[in-house]
């Protein structure tokens, strides 16, 4: 079961490359959207909605 779970994994970012290559997908959709924030939302939708530019950061004190 180990092997055939590489396997799949394998054949899945296979896969996913090959969108990549077509340019159907970006590098960041095909990765970042399985990270889950707590609202909700994936990583990717995040970075999306901001343009893919870092926030202002937090003030040290």
């Amino acid at each position: 079961a180990y092997r055939v779970a590489w396997r799949n994994i394998f054949h899945w970012i296979s896969a996913q490359m090959a969108l990549l290559e077509t340019e159907m997908v970006k590098m960041e959709e095909i990765f970042l959207g399985y990270v889950i924030t707590p609202g909700g939302q994936t990583i990717y939708e995040v970075m999306a909605g901001k343009g893919f530019l870092l926030g202002p950061g937090k003030k040290e004190e």
